[in-house]
Order: C-alpha cells, then sequence, then structure tokens
C-alpha cells in the first residue's frame, strides 16, 4: 500500500509543478502584451497556442489518472426482499 501511496504523491506533485508551470507561463505572456512588434507577436500566439495545448493534454492526463486511482465501484446491492430459491423452503409453515 506504501508503493500505491508513493506514486499517488508523486503524482500530485507532478500535476502541482506542472500546474505552477502553466501558471508561470500565463502570467508571462501577459507581462508581454505590451510589447510590440511582428517578432513579439508571432511569439506571443506561439506560446498561446502551446499553453492551450498544454492545458488540455493535462486535463486529458488528470481525467486518465484519476480513472486508474479510483477503484471501481462495486455494484448496488439488492432491495429485493423476496425469499430466494430453496431457502423459504426450510422455514417453518406460520400460524
Amino acid at each position: 500500500m506504501t508503493q500505491n501511496t508513493d506514486v499517488t504523491a508523486a503524482r500530485d506533485q507532478l500535476l502541482a509543478d506542472f500546474n505552477k508551470v502553466v501558471s508561470d507561463t500565463d502570467v508571462l505572456l501577459r507581462s508581454l502584451v505590451g510589447v510590440g512588434g511582428e517578432k513579439a507577436r508571432a511569439v506571443r500566439e506561439s506560446v498561446e497556442m502551446n499553453l492551450a495545448s498544454t492545458r488540455e493534454r493535462m486535463r486529458q492526463l488528470q481525467a486518465s489518472a484519476t480513472e486508474k486511482t479510483v477503484p471501481p465501484r462495486a455494484p448496488p446491492m439488492s432491495t429485493c426482499t423476496r425469499a430466494r430459491g430453496p431457502q423459504s423452503a426450510s422455514l417453518p409453515p406460520r400460524g
């Protein structure tokens, strides 16, 4: 169980670090808005596209990791109260 905990902690740290990089890149892009020139605009557009792609990939990885770490749910228990099969034949008659 400790290995699973270590993997989960490592995954969580990786996701946190990656989110920090994405956030810092976003801040950097916003700070470059006032910088003029065609080359600066092209760099901003390229970084914005890569950042959007990275965010989408991150969402996919998080969903995939969640699916792999969440144990499957047990089927719901039956709420049926009828007697089942041969068990009911062994009950004493009422009355």
